[in-house]
């Protein structure tokens, strides 16, 4: 909902009015993973290149082959949890910036008031800002002491380089919590998302095919960076009486 003023009721002449403010989001509450079993379908059956999570326990007594995303290499050793929450570990702090600069003047047959604002949001998942630019103008016009003629309106423009997908299948916290068994390692691990020597082309996966190269689970912090969805929008509103 958007309201404007008139600038009515205020002293004679022109005023300038200049506000700012600053908030802060901080995501707090988690669903809780299971950190009990590893990858595959079965219990009895290691699956490394599966995104179920109901595999053979993660108590380090079963040893199998896994990808390292961070030396991006296939190794072997002991199996066990990473303990990680991984939305918590993916989210981060948001901030919100608004600056506003308020025009208003009274004269003896009316009076107007215009608007100019400044928004810019860092979104809780990164790599996600919006910018949104807003100009407002609402006048009065004493026509005659019984007619008064009175117009406002707005412009709004809202810009995002990248919007937060947090919905559907392609949206990095379904993946999250739903395709990364808790075996993977820490997702500061993967923060190198392309293959070394393959910069731009192959990436480095969460899980990989036997072969190195094929992508089982996308890197995450890939999806962040490379899956971009810019979104732009132009209102305008005007209302005269």
């Amino acid at each position: 909902m958007i309201t404007t003023k008139s600038g009515r009721g205020g002293r004679r002449g022109i005023g300038v009015s200049v506000s700012s403010s600053a908030t802060m989001d901080s995501p707090y509450q988690f669903m809780e993973e299971q950190q009990q079993f590893g990858q595959g379908e079965r219990a009895y059956e290691w699956q490394y290149d599966n995104t179920d999570t109901w595999g053979p326990a993660l108590d380090g007594t079963y040893t199998d082959n896994f990808w390292n995303v961070k030396t991006q290499r296939w190794d072997n050793g002991p199996m066990r949890s990473s303990k990680e929450n991984r939305v918590k570990a993916y989210l981060r702090t948001g901030t919100t910036v608004t600056t506003n600069v308020n025009i208003s003047g009274n004269y003896d047959k009316g009076s107007f008031r215009l608007s100019l604002t400044n928004m810019d949001n860092g979104g809780v998942m990164p790599n996600t800002k919006t910018n949104q630019k807003s100009i407002s103008i609402n006048s009065e016009y004493n026509l005659t002491d019984k007619i008064k003629i009175s117009a406002n309106s707005s412009y709004i423009r809202t810009y995002s380089p990248n919007k937060a997908n947090v919905t559907g299948s392609n949206s990095i916290i379904n993946s999250l919590l739903f395709n990364f068994p808790t075996n993977l390692q820490p997702l500061s691990d993967m923060k190198n998302y392309w293959l070394d020597g393959f910069e731009g082309t192959l990436m480095n996966g969460a899980i990989m095919r036997d072969n190195g190269i094929d992508v089982a689970e996308d890197n995450p912090w890939w999806r962040t960076y490379e899956m971009i969805n810019r979104f732009g929008r132009d209102n305008f509103l005007v209302n005269c009486s």
